[in-house]
């Protein structure tokens, strides 16, 4: 499994969402970039007020403290014992843990996660697959809940 481009978008629970941007990994530069959404460009929500003025070009990751991703999206993974969690859960399905990159983990984290910000992979699935075998019944739930899949 590996996720090339998720879609990001704010969901307040109101049954809609707003496209905020788009993250896509760039291989020369090893990390995830987002390009913002031209609606959500042109009426901007402050989303991160201190650091992002205005939403123009492409938003990099500007230190390493979220991993490979800006800090804006970075900050929606889940923290080292959530990781750990997801990463033992992976390891019993068989997966290396080694080739799940930041951008799986967003997409693992979907809808689930603390806060507005969702994720769904380009190819249109709910989340991302950690079994090679569609659309998964969620690692985030799975490892949350207790239960086995």
């Amino acid at each position: 499994m590996t996720v090339r481009r998720l879609h990001v978008s704010l969901d307040f629970g109101n049954g809609e969402e707003v496209p905020v941007a788009r993250l896509g990994w760039d291989g020369a530069a090893r990390q995830a970039v987002a390009e913002w959404d031209p609606g959500f460009a042109a009426a901007p929500l402050p989303v991160s007020p201190l650091l992002i003025r205005q939403p123009v070009g492409l938003l990099r990751a500007k230190a390493r403290a979220f991993g490979d991703l800006p800090g804006l999206f970075g900050d929606s993974l889940p923290d080292g014992w959530g990781r750990l969690l997801i990463d033992r859960e992976l390891a019993a399905r068989g997966r290396a843990v080694i080739d799940i990159t930041d951008l799986d983990r967003l997409a693992m984290v979907g809808r689930d996660g603390m806060g507005a910000l969702t994720y769904r992979p380009e190819d249109g699935g709910g989340t991302a697959s950690v079994d090679g075998g569609g659309a998964d019944k969620g690692v985030v739930a799975t490892v949350a809940g207790g239960n086995a899949p």
